[in-house]
């Protein structure tokens, strides 16, 4: 009985050891970048673990997508290694993770200037419970310490396939033009496709083409707009495009489906703007290929020159057309800067805030969060900016209007303004001083201010020294809400 008491106590102690000393998750809140496509986007990440363990779990607002590409970048946080520049500098490693448990490790190679394939290490992932679940390898055999910082780009999408249409040469009388308005396209739909089998947004129903001067136009409805309402800088919408041809309208020739040509776009819609890109076409024909493209919202339309296969088509009189749209999500998180693990953090409930009434009124539900209320301490967050904070200091700089008022702000050279109750900026300042953090969190208006204060409350285990740029943007609900407050400059 004895024997098995004391055995019973080692278990316990060598489990309680198993244990990871961080085993509440550090959580990062993502914005609701695309609301068109929620299904589409991330709605957290958090990491777990201890001694070079760890793991990696990402949530999106509507289940996890079918297809999804996960990387996963960290630095070792010292200085001269890892990626020279860009959004990447300092990456050591690189965890790349694709459907549905292929992950794998690659170094940094500063002389390769890429991520080593020759050094790959193999890592593990999942999906469970909803989520994309991603178990890195063991940071600490790789020469890592315990503070480090992460940061992930996920890809999640959804294919459409519409399926083929075979067109006869013909006297139509259509003129087709590439500028994005249907009116001119008085015929019937080459290719229809079933409203439905896709989600909303990258869902399309009709394409229409017709060959003129030895090319071939068309024009790609969606069954809904194709909505560009981004909301924040960290997520771009992809629309992959790719036509391919059957210049003989016969399935053993040519390559895949018997196709000889064709070609692939890419329309991309950001928070500033709209752009389209020829991506490829068969090699043996890549230098005759040309293209002239535009888009709106209501149709996807292009062009793609025949000449290569010009000679087959006259000889047949018609060509066979496959359609497809690929529709991406690029979701990136944080929207700005780096996730630092290991490190101290702050503990809100150890801060006293203060500020004026109208911006503490405004977060009532959020006071419970601190220590006190309208004192200062050896840390202390304070709300107001400028106008009502002497001491507020920071990079960003706030702008007035002509009529004398606050209402917009400055960061690196780029000017935001905001629209009352719909669209506002905020400036959280984290500055360590000899007895703690004084952390200022302003507003261009109470909204803004409610912003900073509720992404500082539900992102604090992250939170570092340096300034933070946020933006927020309403949904139409009038309400402050986490979903809707993304990153515009962190340190």
């Amino acid at each position: 009985m004895r024997k098995g008491f004391i055995a019973l106590i080692l278990l316990a102690t060598f489990l309680i050891n198993l244990i990871p000393s961080n085993a509440q998750p550090n959580k990062w809140i993502d914005p609701l970048e695309v609301p068109s496509m929620p299904d589409l986007d991330v709605k957290y990440l958090s990491i777990t673990g201890s001694n070079g363990n760890y793991t990696v779990r990402i949530g999106f607002y509507e289940g996890v997508p079918k297809k999804f590409i996960v990387n996963i970048y960290v630095d070792d946080l010292k200085k001269g290694t890892g990626v020279e520049n860009g959004e990447l500098k300092g990456a050591d490693l690189l965890i790349s993770t694709l459907p549905p448990n292929l992950c794998s490790a690659m170094p940094y190679d500063p002389l390769s200037k890429g991520f080593s394939r020759t050094t790959m290490i193999r890592c593990r992932s999942s999906v469970e419970n909803e989520e994309i679940v991603v178990r890195l390898p063991n940071l600490k055999a790789m020469g890592f310490p315990d503070k480090f910082g992460i940061k992930a780009f996920i890809w999640s999408a959804v294919q459409d396939n519409l399926g083929s249409g075979i067109y006869t040469i013909s006297s139509t009388k259509v003129k087709p033009k590439i500028d994005g308005i249907f009116r001119e396209w008085s015929i019937p739909p080459l290719i229809v496709d079933k409203v439905g089998d896709a989600p909303k947004g990258a869902d399309f129903k009709e394409f229409y083409g017709v060959v003129k001067e030895n090319s071939l136009f068309f024009s790609v409805l969606p069954a809904d707009e194709l909505l560009c309402n981004i909301k924040g800088e960290g997520a771009d919408i992809e629309w992959y495009l790719r036509v391919m041809i059957d210049a003989d309208v016969n399935p053993k020739t040519g390559l895949i489906n018997g196709t000889e040509t064709g070609a692939e776009f890419l329309y991309t819609c950001g928070w500033n703007g709209r752009t389209w890109t020829y991506v490829a076409g068969y090699p043996e024909y890549y230098f005759y290929l040309r293209h002239k493209l535009s888009a709106a919202i209501n149709s996807l339309e292009g062009r793609i020159i025949l000449n290569p296969v010009w000679g087959i088509v006259s000889r047949s009189k018609k060509l066979e057309v496959f359609a497809s749209v690929l529709t991406r999500i690029k979701d990136k998180v944080p929207d700005k800067g780096w996730l630092i693990v290991g490190q101290e953090g702050i503990k809100l409930s150890d801060f006293t805030l203060s500020g004026p009434k109208v911006d503490l009124d405004m977060s009532s539900d959020l006071l419970k969060e601190f220590k006190s209320v309208g004192q200062t301490g050896a840390n202390s967050v304070v709300l107001g900016g400028p106008n009502v904070n002497p001491n507020f200091k920071s990079s960003a700089s706030f702008l007035k209007s002509s009529r004398g008022l606050y209402s917009g702000i400055e960061v690196n050279g780029r000017k935001f303004w905001a629209t009352y109750g719909k669209v506002d900026f905020s400036v959280v300042q984290v500055n360590k001083t000899a007895s703690g953090y004084l952390i200022s969190v302003a507003g261009i208006t109470r909204y803004g201010t409610r912003a900073g204060l509720l992404w500082l409350v539900e992102n604090q285990s992250f939170i570092r020294e340096g300034t933070y740029v946020l933006s927020w943007i309403d949904d139409g609900d009038g309400e402050v809400e986490i979903s809707e407050i993304g990153e515009v400059l962190a340190p």
